[in-house]
């Protein structure tokens, strides 16, 4: 016996070949419709397996294509989907000439009986004879359209859901590990948060989306994590730092860095970790780079986390409030700091009366 299994998905492809393969079964396989069709053609087989939803030519699409060939309607026809099947999508498949339906997922032994029962009917001389369509061709490819249509949606609807759901745990864990640094370094509490609500604000207030607002937020909102290698006596040490100290202190950006690499995010938001300290003319850490060679993100951030620390308390210093902060932005416009994104944080706070003690 030859199965043919068609199926977008290569696991699944794999998963059915081989537990049919265990079974004796010759399996040959397909990613979609036209493919199938071209298989096929080369050699045809005793039993077609198929997916509804795939690509360039969808289940229903292609079961009508066999169906219509004199030498191919014989076949035995089975739709093997994650999608659920009402009683709407098995009578418009059942007037296509679709024998059987399996629901994925289905347990390897259950699926081998299915299988085989549907191939011992296929043999019955008194039951083995296919269906043939019972509709005109017209009426069941208009069917066929709406139908598919609405699982599609569907099928979008679930992915979005997916999607907000990913990102709510991509942003809980964010907190979390923000957290963790502020343990560490009680004295900065808040500081990451903060920068993160800043940065934000103005890369809306510059123009940019609100998906890249939101990589600025998320990257923000860690940019500090590599101060979680930093001993804590040094990180609450009251009064200058050493210059031993002061060197350690600027190994964060690099460690971030080395930590957030490895995550695949959709933003940069290693790189806003590695540059957020450096610096427009060059002079900044940890890579000394320059200019458009810093990612705009970083520079972004750059911008808010100066404004954020020099207004708020650190152990060796009194805040300096948030107009020395602004002066000091102000003053290195275009030189340490990006010049837009000076110029939208100015007027945030001085036109459009930004608060960062709010939450």
């Amino acid at each position: 016996m030859r199965l043919l299994v068609v199926d977008d998905n290569e696991d699944a492809r794999v998963l059915q070949t081989s537990i049919m393969a265990s079974q004796g079964y010759e399996v040959a396989t397909a990613e979609n419709g036209v493919d199938a069709l071209n298989s096929i053609k080369q050699s045809k087989p005793d039993l077609i397996i198929t997916d509804i939803l795939m690509p360039v030519m969808d289940g229903y699409e292609f079961c009508r294509k066999v169906k219509s060939d004199n030498e191919l309607k014989d076949i035995p026809f089975v739709f093997y989907s994650a999608h659920y099947l009402d009683a709407r999508d098995k009578e418009m498949a059942a007037n296509l000439g679709v024998t059987h339906f399996i629901q994925k997922p289905m347990e390897n032994a259950e699926f081998i009986r299915v299988i085989r029962d549907i191939i011992l009917e296929a043999q019955s001389p008194v039951t083995g004879s296919a269906a043939s369509p019972a509709k005109a061709d017209a009426e069941l490819k208009q069917e066929h359209e709406q139908r598919l249509t609405e699982m599609l949606y569907g099928k979008l609807g679930e992915l979005e859901e997916s999607q907000k759901m990913l990102r709510a745990a991509l942003k809980g864990t964010i907190e979390a590990v923000a957290l963790a640094i502020e343990v560490r370094d009680p004295s900065t509490s808040g500081h990451q948060h903060r920068v993160a609500r800043l940065a934000e604000a103005i890369a809306l207030e510059m123009g940019l989306n609100a998906e890249q607002a939101e990589g600025i937020r998320m990257g923000a909102g860690i940019h500090d994590i590599g101060k979680i290698q930093i001993p804590a006596e040094i990180l609450a040490k009251p009064g200058r730092l050493s210059d031993i100290e002061f060197s350690i202190v600027r190994e964060h950006p690099k460690v971030g860095y080395g930590i957030l690499k490895k995550v695949e995010f959709p933003w940069p938001v290693a790189d806003i970790a590695h540059q957020h300290h450096e610096r427009m003319e060059g002079s900044g850490y940890p890579q000394g780079l320059k200019g458009e060679a810093i990612c705009p993100e970083a520079r972004i951030v750059a911008v808010a986390d100066v404004v954020e620390a020099m207004s708020s308390h650190r152990p060796h210093r009194p805040a300096l409030g948030i107009d020395a902060a602004l002066e000091e932005i102000s003053a290195n416009r275009g030189t340490l700091f990006d010049a837009q994104a000076v110029d939208a944080c100015l007027r945030l706070f001085r036109d459009k009366g930004f608060d960062l003690a709010k939450t």
